[in-house]
């Protein structure tokens, strides 16, 4: 029997996903896209036509099916994104009011706040014309932004100009996160450039959602919980991570216990099997587990709501849904078709982006693993003591979760944590007890005094939570910084772990070749990687609004230039370029232009007043000399930095170079014009790095 007989779902995803994919990237259009529609249903009628179809040509008609399903996940990708639309707000570039809906609350740090809006209505020549989608709108020093809440409506004026991209490489790309939830338009607004309209009656989902939440975490307030304590436990129940500081939200990813303080399968698995549990007496009778199946369902999905309705829960919540309804109607479930319909329905009722959503992928193929691989990882050693057995069990989800998932996460983050197991084995306990606790806090709240006692207990509880991760944070060698795979890289190593798993499984011999050749390939495009890697020579200069910043790469080792004023943000446009690159950072030679009178490594890098010399290149930064004597007359560079304030000199000082490169934003656009009539490019690192090979 067909092993996918039991799932049928899962003959769907794949192609649904690919057209998903094919759409947000642009790789298809609708001519493409029609023809292969045409060509699966013409596949369907000429099978289907004959008075006795050929089953032994089944697979023509599968692929027929499949060209479909791509055609109905491309198309549905395509109807969601409000930019076709020909009332987009972006079509109507001469209005100056906007009328939008608050999608979710202000938020930020340092009096600089930031919410996505739903633009409903532009005003055109005094007349109010209805629009649709989404633009992120920033608060700066604006205390009263903070008072908004999902479905508040604002009037605002600034029409939203087009998120730009990163503009040095390796950063987070923050245009490409937002397209994923549908947004590409942001706008800057002051004090007066905004104004609250009156309150709508009306139901709105999120406003609910907020609202409940709200309440629920002025009872921790109430309890006594503060600091670290009262922020874990709110992402830990309520999926509330704005309190959370970086200290303690990089223990946890140093851990690899992060998903803990993210509401996502797992909470929900927890409450579930809990929930499960305290209703088994309603199984007895056929309307009781009726009952019982009414009670579950709204439990889930009123959590899924109180937590934001993020991806990973609406997963679960579905997932665990579409079991509960098959074994209410007497049918087994299978695991994988589950997931698989959930992620359909996810896709089709909320929005096919979800797929391309870090959170969401990483919950898939916990659960997965999870459904796959611990069975066979259980299996291995047996344990009569049913403590010892208890914690078998434990190190071995961890090792399944983490083997389903650790190729991913390192493609996203460039980074493994290597003491997973240990960490799991006490963070798992502690966060599921904080888990029950917070809910029962919920519970207690009208009882004060028995509240504020059993608020300390939790307090601890949390306390302890946040110590073990810190600690396990501090052990030597906690996480493998620093790596870097592409994306074919990715794929072949989830193919060779397929492959072993399945080799170990059926024992054929057909899994075992295509392991080896999988790992023949990864290794070759590891040698390919350190190969063009060694062969590299090129200079960058870092796109940097106040001072020169620049980094010479030649073969694995790299020198970073910059001044003392930015150092932070030098190294963290370094470390980001590195590990986008696969760069160690180890082999880095940080050297600062204050307190250097020259500098000589290798005949590579020379430094004397203004001058830079590397390799053949001559950089002269005449940035911050704006009308100083001392600056050389007749010289020639390769490259010459100057920001919009010393452009001139170039001209006044007769300096001769083949590129110039610009800091800031804005010039003088009559001296640009005559440097580019003498034959010098111009780049502006307003619109980006500028990397020039050696």
């Amino acid at each position: 029997m067909n092993s996918l007989s039991s799932a049928p779902f899962i003959r769907i995803l794949p192609s649904f996903c690919i057209g998903i994919a094919c759409s947000f990237f642009n790789v298809l259009n609708y001519t493409t896209a029609f023809a292969l529609l045409c060509i699966g249903i013409s596949g369907l009628i000429l099978f289907f036509s004959k008075r006795k179809p050929d089953f032994t040509n089944r697979c023509y008609t599968g692929l027929s099916l499949q060209f479909i399903y791509f055609v109905f996940g491309f198309t549905l990708t395509e109807i969601k994104d409000e930019r076709l639309s020909e009332i987009h707000f972006s079509v109507f570039p001469e209005s100056k009011y906007f009328i939008a809906t608050v999608d979710n609350s202000p938020k930020g740090h340092d009096g600089n706040l930031r919410a996505t809006v739903s633009i409903i209505s532009v005003m055109k020549n005094n007349t109010c014309v209805s629009t649709k989608g989404k633009s992120i709108l920033y608060f700066k020093n604006d205390a009263n932004a903070i008072h908004l809440n999902p479905g508040d409506r604002i009037v605002f004026m600034g029409f939203p100009s087009p998120i730009a991209a990163p503009l040095n490489p390796g950063q987070f790309d923050f245009r490409y996160w937002s397209s994923l939830h549908r947004v590409y338009h942001q706008v800057h607004l002051g004090k007066n450039d905004w104004k609250k309209l009156p309150s709508q009656s009306g139901f709105f989902l999120k406003a609910l959602s907020v609202d409940l939440r709200n309440k629920f975490l002025a009872t921790y307030i109430n309890a006594g919980l503060e600091g670290q304590e009262y922020a874990v436990l709110s992402a830990l129940v309520l999926g509330y991570e704005d309190d959370i500081d970086r200290e303690t939200m990089k223990a946890f990813s140093a851990s690899g216990t992060l998903h803990v303080l993210s509401v996502s399968g797992m909470h929900v698995g927890i409450i579930f099997t809990a929930l499960s549990a305290m209703l088994t007496f309603l199984e007895r009778k056929r309307y009781t587990r009726i009952i019982r199946l009414f009670i579950l369902l709204l439990a889930l999905w009123f959590y899924a709501l109180l937590t934001g309705l993020s991806p990973s829960v609406i997963r679960s919540a579905m997932m665990f849904s579409f079991i509960l309804i098959g074994r209410s109607l007497n049918r087994s479930s299978n695991i994988y078709n589950s997931l698989s319909l959930s992620a359909l329905c996810i896709f089709v009722l909320f929005d096919p982006l979800m797929l391309l959503e870090v959170g969401l992928q990483l919950s898939f193929l916990a659960v997965a693993g999870i459904a796959f691989l611990y069975p066979k990882i259980y299996k291995l050693i047996f344990f009569e003591n049913k403590l010892f057995d208890k914690i078998w069990a434990l190190i071995a989800v961890s090792i399944a979760a983490q083997a389903a998932t650790f190729a991913l996460s390192i493609y996203y983050f460039h980074q493994f944590p290597n003491y997973f197991i240990p960490a799991n084995l006490v963070i798992i306990p502690l966060s599921t007890v904080g888990i029950f606790a917070g809910i029962l806090l919920l519970f207690i709240n009208p009882l004060p005094y028995l509240c504020v006692k059993a608020g300390w207990l939790v307090k601890q509880v949390i306390y302890l939570l946040n110590a073990s991760a810190i600690f396990i944070e501090d052990i030597p060698g906690s996480v493998w910084h620093g790596i870097s795979i592409n994306i074919f890289d990715l794929v072949i190593i989830y193919l060779i772990l397929f492959a072993i798993v399945l080799f170990l499984e059926k024992k054929s011999i057909k899994y075992l070749y295509t392991f080896q050749i999988s790992s023949c390939v990864l290794f070759a495009s590891f040698l390919c990687h350190n190969y063009f890697q060694l062969q590299q020579k090129n200079l960058l200069i870092f796109s940097n609004s106040s001072s020169f910043c620049c980094q010479l790469n030649n073969g694995p080792n790299s020198y970073l230039l910059y001044h003392s004023v930015d150092s932070t943000k030098a190294f963290k446009y370094s470390d980001d370029y590195c590990i986008s690159k696969g760069l160690s950072i180890r082999n880095r030679t940080a050297i600062s232009l204050d307190n250097v009178k020259n500098y000589l490594s290798g005949n590579n890098i020379f430094i004397f007043e203004n001058y830079i010399l590397i390799n053949k290149y001559l950089i002269q930064d005449i940035s911050k000399n704006q009308n100083k004597n001392h600056i050389l007359k007749n010289i020639k560079a390769n490259i010459v930095y100057v920001n919009k304030y010393t452009l001139k000199n170039v001209i006044k000082n007769k300096i001769q170079a083949d590129e110039i490169v610009i800091s800031g934003k804005g010039g003088a656009d009559s001296i640009e014009a005559k440097l580019i009539y003498a034959g010098i490019k111009i780049h502006h690192l307003s619109q980006g790095a500028k990397i020039i090979e050696l």
